[in-house]
């Protein structure tokens, strides 16, 4: 039988173990997915991804759509000087049907002390019985407008729903990404 043959010694001190190679590799991704975050600017941002996102002090867009369910939409003189609740929704979406028992209290509480409610949706009129049963089924007698991709691309809206708040001065003092409630928030707005 023969011996094996003698590797020779590595003074080096170097480790040439795969494992040693590997365990930097795994060290390295990490550390280069920070560095290119920190130089896109992505940590202490206030936007989501990367995007700006109309909130808190920004002036809202004009609310613009291509129909209303429950009257005339506001224009924009009836809107200055008011507090606006801005309520974005679908009628597929069970998630914003939870607000609306809360909205339409506020909104009982609230349209004689010169706040507006409106909702706006992006479905187009192809879908106008289901966004006119979603209305009914919800109580909400103030205008809906729905075709409102224009306003709703404004806003940057990925997700529903979203629920803003608006000061007479029409710049935003709230909206369901931050914290407090739509209450607080149209106080705010009344005591601007």
């Amino acid at each position: 039988m023969s011996e094996p043959a003698e590797t020779p010694a590595d003074d080096s001190g170097e480790q040439n173990s795969p494992v040693g190679k590997y365990a930097m590799l795994l060290l390295a991704i990490p550390v280069t997915v920070v560095l290119v975050l920190v130089a896109l600017g992505i940590f202490g941002q206030p936007a989501r991804f990367g995007k700006e996102y109309p909130s808190a002090g920004d002036p809202m867009p004009p609310i613009v759509a291509e129909g209303w369910i429950n009257g005339e939409g506001p224009t924009p003189e009836e809107l200055a000087g008011h507090v606006v609740v801005l309520d974005v929704w679908a009628s597929w979406c069970k998630y914003c049907r939870l607000d609306a028992p809360e909205l339409v209290q506020l909104h009982e509480k609230y349209k004689d002390q010169g706040v507006i409610f409106v909702g706006l949706s992006d479905e187009s009129a192809n879908d106008l019985p289901a966004m006119q049963a979603y209305v009914t089924s919800c109580q909400y007698t103030w205008p809906n407008g729905y075709g409102a991709g224009q306003t709703l691309e404004a806003l940057k809206v990925e997700a529903i729903p979203r629920i803003w708040v608006v000061g007479k001065d029409g710049t935003i003092v709230w909206d369901n990404w931050l914290d407090g409630t739509i209450e607080e928030a149209i106080q705010k707005g009344l005591a601007k």
